[in-house]
């Protein structure tokens, strides 16, 4: 993935129209910052930029160095993308543009035109979208599911690199708990389907970690909103290298 280490880090928007706003949660900080916005830390010795992704060299052309044009990361999720995105961000350091579309409450459905607008520019997509799948009033079972998830990979298909976070499954009641482990094998199947899938393992992270969640126990805290960059990151670690 083209990297670019002369542009600092990325307009975070939150879209007009239907989209949530940032004050409905607690924005996330690096425990480190001592209150410090994450525009203020990102990239700092305090909170450093992630692994690999921010450690590859600048392009040579005729023995000097260029700068690359930013990586375009476009996000669209749920509320867990709104809890999350300015942590993902802080953790992705300089180098990458990064747009957020989030609706509280959304299903994948909901988002299936949000993702196949910002599909036409992106280097990378990013979805966190499943969580409200799984409620009584949207769930029918595994195979629509796998639908629903067939048809946002289909409005990606311009973008080379998809990142899609599985949901946590680690749930008070047994029935989303289920219905949790029946999702997230319907994503990682789909990666058969759609080799341009990279699935982040946050359900690995949260799954058995209380304090992570809210005490809905849907919703993050600080600490989840940490986990899920961190899981989302390490995951477009694998993008092909030509995505961006």
């Amino acid at each position: 993935m083209a990297i670019s280490v002369a542009v600092l880090l990325a307009v975070v928007w939150l879209s007009a129209g239907g989209s949530g706003s940032a004050g409905q949660f607690a924005v996330p900080t690096p425990s480190s910052a001592d209150g410090a916005s994450v525009a203020e830390t990102a990239g700092s010795d305090e909170n450093p930029s992630f692994g690999a992704l921010n450690g590859l060299p600048e392009a040579q052309v005729g023995g000097a160095s260029v700068s690359r044009a930013p990586v375009q990361v476009d996000m669209v999720g749920d509320s867990l993308l709104g809890q999350s995105n300015n942590a993902i961000a802080s953790t992705l350091g300089a180098g990458y543009q990064v747009s957020t579309a989030w609706q509280h409450g959304v299903p994948i459905d909901g988002q299936i035109d949000k993702i196949g607008e910002y599909s036409a520019d992106a280097d990378v997509i990013v979805l966190l979208l499943g969580t409200n799948d799984l409620l009584d009033d949207n769930w029918v079972d595994r195979d629509e599911a796998s639908r629903d998830i067939a048809s946002a990979l289909d409005a990606t298909r311009p973008v080379g690199c998809v990142v899609w976070a599985t949901v946590q499954s680690d749930l008070d009641r047994p029935e989303l708990a289920e219905r949790a482990e029946q999702f997230n094998s319907a994503l990682v199947e789909s990666a058969e389907r759609f080799p341009q899938l990279q699935i982040a393992d946050f359900a690995s992270r949260i799954n058995g970690h209380p304090s992570f969640n809210a005490e809905d126990g849907l919703h993050l805290t600080n600490d989840g909103a940490w986990a899920m960059s961190y899981a989302v990151v390490e995951a477009m670690e694998r993008c092909p290298s030509d995505s961006g």
